[in-house]
């Protein structure tokens, strides 16, 4: 086929009833008629947590230490220091949504005039608006959440260990060390003693975690020992194997989930475990409008009232070789 054959085709399926002038003054909009998005992103963290919309902007957690009083000689005549046993500590703290976030996007009025006419420009518009508004609140959250785990999290030193089995080995321990019922956690709180102080008032709640509720994050170059079946995920060590809730590997280095990795004091993370409860987002409230302008387009606002709160019963642990290990080859 000619050149001038191949023209007359494009043409014939552009706009055999236009002028050649005509099809290309239009060319450009009638490609732009046919496009299609395909828009691909994921955030890793925020996702896997509860979102709970409050109309007052707070919620409230109870942390509480349980204790009892034995009476010493059951048989002895009742006295009034019998009924003064010990209470349950009870501490409360209050979390409000006290940040908030606002993304705006452009909307062409020509693209509002096509709702009317033509439903492809109307789909396009409302797939692009919407991506562009869903990706940044999105971003927004995943952020806020990674930097509650870097200032919440409790870190255990694997740079002795002198190569990955020896890693997973301390992740092993360190889920059977937490299905045991403890007052001393050390990841409990943020004292580093399994302890939460609230205004100045201390308790040692007795907590047990069992390894299915644990999310645990590995980086890219850690050989974790982790198998999926199909339905459950699981962490073998030594023959044994321990159900886990979800496992995922993350080059940190790389994520704009995370508003700047160089200062998450993750950079040389092995693996991390989270509680599937570790976090919290409240949302106070979320809104959108469009204003309107004297120029040909409108600007669309999404407003988002929000806070991500960890709880400090719930742990996030992190393994981390701070120091790279020497080898432990001889040399020649």
């Amino acid at each position: 086929m000619t050149p001038e054959n191949k023209n007359a085709d494009l043409l014939g399926v552009v706009a055999s009833d236009l002028p050649k002038s005509e099809v290309i003054a239009t060319l450009t909009k009638r490609v732009m008629e046919t496009e299609t998005n395909t828009e691909k992103y994921g955030w890793k963290l925020y996702g896997k947590f509860n979102k709970g919309i409050k109309f007052d902007g707070t919620k409230d957690y109870n942390y509480v230490e349980y204790g009892t009083t034995d009476s010493t000689n059951p048989y002895a005549d009742t006295t009034i220091e019998d009924f003064n046993g010990e209470t349950n500590k009870v501490l409360r703290e209050t979390i409000e949504a006290s940040k908030q976030s606002n993304v705006k996007t452009k909307m062409l009025d020509s693209q509002l005039h096509n709702f009317r006419t033509n439903a492809k420009d109307a789909v396009s518009l409302v797939f692009q608006n919407t991506e562009n508004i869903n990706k940044k609140q999105g971003v927004v959250l995943e952020q806020a959440t990674w930097n509650v785990l870097n200032a919440g999290k409790y870190v255990i030193d694997v740079s002795t260990a002198a190569d990955d089995i020896e890693v997973n080995k301390v992740i092993y321990q360190t889920l059977i060390e937490g299905e045991t019922t403890s007052k001393a956690h050390p990841y409990v709180g943020n004292g580093g003693d399994g302890s939460i102080t609230i205004d100045g008032e201390t308790i040692n709640p007795s907590m047990q975690f069992n390894s299915n509720e644990y999310i645990m994050v590995s980086s890219p170059e850690f050989a974790t020992n982790t198998v999926f079946n199909g339905e459950r995920s699981f962490f073998n060590w030594n023959g044994k194997q321990l159900e886990l809730n979800s496992v995922m590997t993350l080059d940190l280095a790389k994520y704009e989930g995370i508003a700047n990795p160089a200062k998450t004091d993750l950079a040389n993370f092995k693996a991390i475990l989270i509680h599937k409860d570790a976090f919290d987002i409240i949302m106070d409230w979320e809104g959108q409008k469009i204003a309107n302008g004297p120029k040909l387009y409108q600007v669309m606002h999404n407003y988002m009232k929000y806070e991500v709160y960890k709880r400090l019963d719930r742990p996030v642990i992190v393994f981390d070789a701070t120091v790279t290990p020497t080898s432990t080859k001889e040399t020649k």
